[in-house]
């Protein structure tokens, strides 16, 4: 993919990672009602994520095209302390945000960005990455799919009428 650079995350692009947070959940609102509009929690949502990430032993991918920020990827590693998992799969790195602008998707970008990740559990020692999707975020599941992720669990909705 010619003319993309991936390189870790610098804290001047803390604006920048604001903008795309603001369009990831813009997104995934029209996916989805539950969704808050992206102007009322992208600012805070990127100082959770940064704390996470740093908390947590994560990281940022910003990828570039030209020296212009198109896409981020960004994980952490997790534990779970739930007995009927194995020791080694009580620790994951879970991806929680692949955002790409919209000139960009279909690209094989989101491939570069999965396989940061990946490497960032290698360094960890981590054999294992977790990563969601809404269920109407179609793109996404096949990108995922097509990297080599699989169904781990589902998680199921239904609406209920609340009572009185």
């Amino acid at each position: 993919m010619g003319g993309i650079v991936l390189r870790p995350f610098a804290a001047s692009d803390r604006r920048t990672l604001v903008g795309f947070a603001e369009a990831l959940q813009d997104n995934e609102r029209a996916l989805h009602a539950s969704r808050r509009p992206g102007k009322e929690v992208s600012r805070a949502y990127v100082d959770d994520l940064l704390k996470n990430v740093i908390g947590k032993r994560g990281m940022i991918a910003i990828a570039e095209r030209d020296g212009v920020p198109v896409a981020f990827v960004a994980c952490w590693a997790e534990s779970e302390n739930d007995p009927l998992l194995r020791g080694p799969h009580r620790t994951v790195v879970q991806v929680t945000d692949v955002y790409i602008v919209p000139e960009e998707r279909g690209r094989g970008l989101a491939r570069r960005l999965l396989a940061a990740a990946e490497e960032h559990a290698r360094q960890l020692g981590i054999g294992r990455l977790l990563i969601g999707a809404l269920a109407a975020n179609e793109m996404a599941i096949a990108a995922y799919r097509r990297y080599g992720f699989q169904p781990y669990e589902i998680l199921f909705e239904k609406p209920v009428e609340p009572g009185p």
